[in-house]
């Protein structure tokens, strides 16, 4: 198992970091997102790449500005999402910690793409959140 765990501080309202992390219909800030196709509504829902690739998530918890967790699975593996989010002073911090388990053949790869995908996913929603 593939265990990242990420922190990261905006200068923004924790509210306005929440609403566009689970704005589902608002994804044009991530560069990679082609399309999501929510189902459910809501609860479930699958994001497909611009590469066609393919990862559902389902939500397991939700604490409005506080908690957001998700189950994922794809071709390449499973596991949970845990979103943390706080604020102080009008700076919001938010800890994502991504549990996953690699089908064999990637676990080689697998810290390492997961890592680079959170940090992608932090840049964007900076870029998108700070502007």
């Amino acid at each position: 198992m593939a265990t990242i765990n990420t922190k990261a501080s905006f200068q923004c309202p924790v509210q306005k970091v929440w609403q566009t992390v689970v704005a589902l219909t608002n994804y044009s800030w991530r560069r990679n997102i082609e399309q999501v196709e929510i189902i459910k509504s809501g609860k479930k829902f699958i994001e497909h790449t611009k590469k066609g690739r393919q990862t559902t998530f389902r939500v397991t918890a939700s604490e409005t500005c506080r908690r957001y967790d998700l189950n994922m699975e794809n071709k390449l593996m499973k596991g949970h999402y845990t979103y943390r989010f706080s604020n102080d002073k009008g700076e919001t911090s938010l800890e994502i910690t991504l549990d996953a388990d690699a089908k064999w053949y990637f676990k080689p790869f697998a810290g390492f793409y997961l890592k680079k995908q959170v940090n992608a996913y932090i840049e964007d929603l900076r870029k998108a959140v700070e502007k």
